[in-house]
């Protein structure tokens, strides 16, 4: 069973963009970035289901 994945989100002072980050354990992890937290949300999403084509 997969241990649940933590993304640490955090929004840029200057650009206003929201950003996702979680680091994989065994090495990498996956990044992605949004204008808006349902668009971050959407792209979490997508980035989880395939993170290796999402590149």
């Amino acid at each position: 069973m997969m241990s649940p994945m933590e993304f640490k989100i955090e929004q840029d002072g200057k650009s206003n963009v929201f950003m996702a980050s979680w680091d994989d354990p065994d090495g990498g992890g996956i990044r992605t970035q949004a204008e808006t937290l349902p668009e971050l949300y959407s792209a979490i999403q997508e980035a989880v289901r395939c993170p290796p084509c999402s590149l």
